[in-house]
């Protein structure tokens, strides 16, 4: 993932009314994690940064949150994983957009 894949999903988070109450950057169990709300503090949830099985980070736990491959809504499973390999373009592009309204709805 780069810098722009985390920007770009912040941004859509935002422009849906959520922010970020805190940006967990310590390892728990090799993941990271941002902690989102409305604006009020209403409907909290967590999204959890993956590592990769391979590359820079062989053991599985992240050092930063630019190692991530995927991000998921911890405890909704029906919300498919967001995953930042390949390019900032197409694809990447629409999956954003997808998972912030998946997001959006569980906070309406």
């Amino acid at each position: 993932m780069t810098v722009s894949h985390l920007a770009k999903l912040r941004a859509e988070l935002e422009r849906r009314h959520w922010v970020i109450v805190s940006e967990n950057q310590h390892l728990d169990g090799g993941k990271l994690h941002w902690n989102i709300a409305r604006p009020n503090g209403d409907s909290p949830l967590t999204l959890e940064f993956s590592p990769g099985l391979g590359g820079p980070v062989h053991d599985r736990t992240l050092e930063s949150i630019e190692d991530a491959i995927a991000c998921d809504v911890v405890g909704h499973s029906e919300i498919e994983s967001l995953y930042f390999a390949g390019k900032f373009g197409g694809k990447f592009q629409s999956d954003v957009v997808s998972f912030a309204d998946a997001v959006n709805r569980l906070g309406s």
